[in-house]
């Protein structure tokens, strides 16, 4: 019964160690100067290289009084985004950029696989249009954002059933620890 008492102790001490860092869903929510509202998410992973990865991007800028609205799904290929800003197109795949669409987002802290929330940078977060065949910069901003931020969703940080499972085995361990020593005397 020891025996069993120690695997499953440290059996549940080993889970308990956390992994290497996973992506996280970004959740972005944001109200424009004209009135309209920015909202949707994207996966970000600050591991590879030095300005992380972007992915699954689904954006939307509904219409104010002086813009229809877009939906963005592709990271702009000329921009270089990284933790503290990023810039995304409507279509990547098109050839010449020039005059396409883009939202660019300028956040107040950089984003990391640790999740949390973090405002974005009211007047540096733009829609705007490429003004160049890659869409490394916009042109003049279409609209700006006067409130907005970005958050993971808490239920994704697993930390309370680290906590636990570091409970669990360390009980575990002390039980067989505690039996060991009344044998002995």
């Amino acid at each position: 019964m020891k025996r069993f008492l120690l695997s499953i102790g440290l059996c549940l001490l080993t889970a308990a160690v956390p992994s290497s860092a996973v992506p996280l869903t970004w959740h972005v929510i944001g109200v424009w100067d004209d009135g309209g509202v920015l909202s949707g998410s994207f996966v970000y992973d600050a591991d590879p290289g030095p300005f992380g990865l972007y992915s699954d991007v689904q954006l939307f800028t509904t219409a104010g009084s002086s813009y229809a609205g877009e939906s963005y799904f592709d990271e702009s290929p000329g921009f270089l985004s990284g933790s503290f800003a990023s810039a995304f197109v409507t279509d990547a795949g098109i050839a010449d950029l020039t005059g396409t669409p883009a939202l660019g987002l300028t956040y107040s802290e950089a984003l990391t696989n640790a999740g949390g929330t973090i405002d974005l940078f009211a007047p540096d977060t733009i829609e705007a249009a490429c003004n160049n065949p890659t869409c490394f910069s916009a042109g003049a901003a279409v609209r700006e954002l006067t409130w907005g931020r970005v958050s993971t969703d808490p239920s994704a940080v697993p930390e309370p059933a680290t906590g636990m499972l570091l409970g669990i085995g360390g009980l575990a361990l002390w039980f067989c620890r505690r039996g060991r020593g009344r044998q002995q005397s």
